[in-house]
């Protein structure tokens, strides 16, 4: 059984997937792997005609993930942190 969640909502043609969350003891295993393509299989069910994912660039796991999965970078983010 899985060990992992992933939320996907579409609008407008476009499936956007995040928070995909895989417990530790399960990483490295292809859960994040079955989850975005289980995501992608149920947008294409859905009419979507685009699948997108936000990634910190930090998260070095997640985007060779999503690069593997045949995803292209198309800009990126990062989260502020206090200088204190």
């Amino acid at each position: 059984m899985p060990g992992g969640v992933a939320f996907a909502a579409l609008h407008d043609g476009v499936c956007m997937v995040h928070a995909v969350e895989v417990l530790e003891h399960q990483r490295g295993q292809g859960v994040a792997k079955w989850l975005m393509r289980s995501a992608g299989f149920w947008a294409q069910a859905q009419g979507a005609t685009q699948v997108a994912v936000l990634c910190t660039k930090a998260n070095a796991a997640a985007n060779r993930l999503y690069q593997g999965l045949g995803f292209d970078l198309v800009g990126h983010y990062h989260y502020r942190q206090s200088p204190d």
